[in-house]
């Protein structure tokens, strides 16, 4: 995956923190960090199941 931020290639990591959970993504050298879509969504589902509460 390239950054759209200054062209270079993003390196694939896993366990990067997202919201008090470790998901997958992809982080480039100049900081910009790419979450894997489908492990986010689920993260944002569960953090509103838990608002609702």
């Amino acid at each position: 995956m390239k950054c759209n931020k200054d062209g270079k290639t993003m390196k694939f990591i896993k366990g990067i923190k997202f919201n008090e959970y470790s998901i997958d993504g992809w982080k480039c050298s100049c900081g910009e960090i790419y979450y894997d879509p489908e492990q986010a969504q689920k993260v944002l589902l569960l953090n509103k199941l838990k608002k609702k509460c």
